[in-house]
């Protein structure tokens, strides 16, 4: 049966940078996995690493999960990234756009970065200021290797600096680089890229006992390849990605027994799930419905956690259960090492003496929810300045959409061009549908190989097997 794709099916919808999946699924099924590549590259500039990194909420709207399961379409996106890696990269083209005002951005993220290559696309001339030695944000610093090879965060920024992006690394803003400095300087505007990297506590007793560590710290440390030396027994507290991605990195680390404790169920947790398959794959534990109380010290280092286990009570406005301490439930969790994955914020240090911008109760960035304004003249911020529950795509988006309000502050338009080679427009010849009803599986390495090291554990599909998934897409007809 033959089939046309709709204007705005839920897939497309619901994807932060508005991809057309299906008619990018279309290309990968006919074989043209070069021009489904380009309609990815055409609205994102990290389409490799969102192929292997990004949470694809367009898989959680997919239509195809009615008659079974949803079309894999990060797994056909890495697919098609590495088949250009395999046959022939070919870098973004040169601006031609007339060189118009200096605009400086503030942090190397995907955010920062993001917004610098649609800049330059629009002929300014953004400079990207990173504390840094390396650019990329958490995907250079913190996301491990065995998820995202370091080789492709590089590959993607110099792509991004070779469209007119200048980045100056170990160039930190703060009291020696204000935003006052940098528009007394000649930039006529400034964005805030600083991403969240301070980590925020528990409030708990002990916390600060040796043997506690911020996610992020950790991450950093592995992904930088400093010793760290961790215990046999290891808990991680939170439930985001970097919870999940410090479990990993701690099985990987020798600890034979590593713990996720989480304040609700294991469907609740807002990490990949295919991160979580992974991490359960490798040994790791999630104790669900479970909060901790205080951490315990003796001689100067954690040797436990109390925890106490959860109850659902009465829903909230949203209609979700709120989860209660059972009274009497308190328990001894023996550790040697803990890891708090309770979420991060930015580090407003860079702000002039006597300036300050809004913030929110979660210590981000206040902005204009549309143009991503602090209200100080010039002055812009986006990526998790502005909210750290981003995932990549949605710190990408902000960061293209800050970039159209900066070229709308210093031009007055709102014209916005595409930012790559046009993708291809027409309509694939109609193709015949294959409705399996399950879908395809990623390949892995075997578990108890790829915990004696940081090789990539995702080995993605072959061709074959992305051309059969790709055809189960049913292309949300009318």
């Amino acid at each position: 049966m033959a089939h046309e794709v709709s204007g705005n099916p839920p897939c497309r919808h619901n994807c932060p940078l508005n991809i057309d999946v299906p008619a990018f699924l279309a290309r990968i099924a006919l074989g043209k996995y070069r021009e489904a590549f380009e309609l990815i590259r055409a609205v994102n500039p990290f389409p490799i690493t969102c192929g292997y990194i990004c949470h694809h909420p367009c898989e959680k709207h997919c239509r195809a999960g009615g008659n079974g399961e949803p079309i894999s379409i990060r797994a056909l996106e890495r697919f098609a990234g590495d088949y250009v890696l395999a046959h022939g990269f070919s870098a973004l083209p040169q601006n031609e756009a007339p060189m118009l005002e200096k605009v400086a951005i503030i942090g190397a993220g995907p955010a920062g970065l993001s917004a610098a290559y649609q800049l330059a696309r629009l002929g300014y001339q953004p400079t990207v200021f990173e504390t840094s030695p390396v650019a990329g944000g958490r995907l250079a610093l913190a996301v491990p290797e065995f998820r995202l090879p370091r080789r492709i965060t590089e590959l993607e920024v110099e792509c991004i600096k070779q469209a007119g992006v200048n980045v100056l690394t170990n160039t930190p803003a703060g009291p020696n680089l204000t935003i006052d400095d940098l528009i007394t300087g000649g930039f006529r505007a400034v964005l805030l890229a600083v991403g969240a990297r301070t980590g925020l506590k528990l409030g708990l007793p002990d916390e600060d006992a040796p043997g506690v560590m911020p996610a992020l710290s950790f991450l950093e440390a592995v992904r930088g390849h400093k010793p760290v030396s961790l215990g046999d027994w290891v808990a991680v507290i939170g439930g985001e990605d970097s919870a999940v991605d410090s479990a990993r990195s701690a099985r990987r680390l020798r600890s034979r027994d590593v713990s996720i404790i989480f304040p609700g169920t294991r469907t609740e947790m807002p990490a990949n799930e295919d991160n979580i398959e992974a991490a359960l794959e490798e040994g790791v534990k999630i104790v669900e419905n479970t909060a901790p109380t205080r951490f315990i010290a003796r001689n100067n280092h954690l040797v436990a956690l109390e925890c106490q286990t959860l109850e659902p009570y009465e829903c909230d406005e949203k209609g979700k259960p709120r989860l209660v301490p059972i009274p009497g439930s308190e328990f001894i969790f023996p550790v040697d090492n803990a890891i708090v994955a309770s979420g991060e914020q930015p580090d407003l240090s860079l702000l002039p003496e006597g300036k300050t911008l809004p913030t929110t109760n979660n210590n981000t960035i206040q902005v204009d929810p549309e143009t991503f304004s602090t209200g100080e003249p010039g002055v812009f911020v986006a990526g998790r300045a502005v909210s750290n529950h981003f995932a990549i795509a949605d710190s990408i988006l902000s960061g293209k959409l800050a970039a159209l309000s900066i070229h709308d502050f210093l031009r007055g338009k709102r014209e916005f061009p595409t930012t790559s080679p046009s993708p291809p427009t027409t309509t694939p010849k109609m193709i015949e549908k294959v409705f399996e009803r399950r879908r395809l599986p990623v390949r892995r390495s075997p578990a108890p190989e790829r915990v004696s090291g940081f090789g990539l554990v995702e080995l993605g599909y072959d061709e074959r097997t992305a051309v059969m998934e790709a055809r189960r897409c049913p292309g949300c007809v009318e």
